[in-house]
């Protein structure tokens, strides 16, 4: 069993508003995330989120919503609570609020690797930069829940990096956290050029 775990209770202190309810095209860029969950082979899927307002969107009844108190510590704080909240024998898909670009394909293929080789950590690349999202199996669960501060997974991924077993993407967009208005801007421009695509 994977179960998918969405960070979503960050504060947003580069963009200076909360970056996961600004519209991207016609949804939110939460909504980008959270039905590309959805839509791929994840077993469960929890949402850990800070801010109330995405409570209000009509969010699909197989998302568990997990409320983040302690949001402050870092992405950490998000990661133990999601591993909490899923079931104890799951393995973990970590996935972040701000990336609309990863879409069920991609998280499909990385389920699918991690189930040729089951207890290898699976780390995407994109064109060659490390990203997300990653799958940590169940064995390191207690390491995980012993993270603190913004580390993240990534000290279990440097810690284990013969285990590793990495994934290539050939286009690198599809690893673009929307982190300032540059990158807003970016993938403003990438889901028009998509779109035009898609509707030739």
């Amino acid at each position: 069993m994977i179960t998918g775990i969405i960070l979503a209770s960050g504060f947003s202190t580069r963009m200076n508003k909360d970056k996961l309810m600004m519209k991207l095209g016609n949804e939110f860029i939460i909504e980008f995330v959270l039905k590309n969950a959805v839509n791929s082979k994840l077993d469960d899927l929890i949402l850990i989120y800070r801010n109330n307002d995405i409570t209000k969107l009509s969010l699909n009844p197989e998302i568990r919503l997990v409320y983040n108190g302690e949001a402050y510590h870092g992405q950490s704080e998000s990661i133990k609570v999601g591993i909490l909240n899923a079931q104890e024998n799951s393995d973990y898909l970590f996935l972040l609020g701000d990336q609309p670009f990863v879409f069920s394909s991609i998280i499909d293929r990385i389920i699918d690797e991690y189930n040729i080789d089951k207890g290898k950590i699976i780390v995407p690349y994109y064109m060659g930069q490390r990203g997300n999202p990653v799958i940590i199996p169940n064995e390191y669960r207690n390491e995980l829940l012993s993270l603190s501060g913004d580390e993240g997974a990534r000290k279990i991924i440097h810690k284990y990096k013969d285990i590793i077993k990495r994934v290539k993407f050939d286009n690198s967009i599809y690893n673009l956290d929307i982190d300032n208005i540059n990158d807003y801007e970016r993938a403003k421009e990438f889901l028009y050029n998509f779109n035009n695509e898609e509707s030739r």
